[in-house]
């Protein structure tokens, strides 16, 4: 079983105690007591009895789950790393691959190409001195 299921069975378990221990009638059991008691709302305790897993993190932190955190990916390799600089070595080829790449799209831009001829037409009349 999944580490995060484990802590929401328990939680279900722990929920339904509580709901049980609340009343010996049915009209003196409520969701909305057990919910006050555990920390969330009716409707998410509702939704986790359910079978939902909470995205929230504040909700995350009272069930016990881990809490998600976004991650950014790199922008060379496209995989993630714990320090701050891209642990992965390029091979000469790749990276001439690379930097070949970037030059022909650059290259190919028709920005690029109006500057390169504004550049010619400077150099040519500012021949000779």
């Amino acid at each position: 079983m999944h580490d995060n299921q484990t802590v929401l069975a328990k939680f279900r378990r722990k929920a339904r105690k509580i709901y049980w221990a609340t009343g010996k009638r049915k009209k003196d059991r409520s969701w909305t007591k057990t919910a006050r008691a555990l920390g969330v709302t009716r409707g998410t305790l509702i939704r986790v009895m359910d079978g939902y897993e909470p995205k929230e993190p504040s909700i995350r932190r009272v069930i016990g789950l881990p809490v998600y955190r976004p991650v950014a990916e790199c922008l060379k390799c496209g995989q993630l790393h714990v320090t701050k600089r891209c642990t992965k070595k390029l091979t000469p080829e790749k990276r001439f691959a690379r930097n070949a790449a970037a030059y022909d799209a650059w290259l190919a831009s028709p920005d690029t190409q109006s500057k390169l001829a504004e550049s010619m037409v400077w150099a040519i009349s500012h021949e000779g001195g």
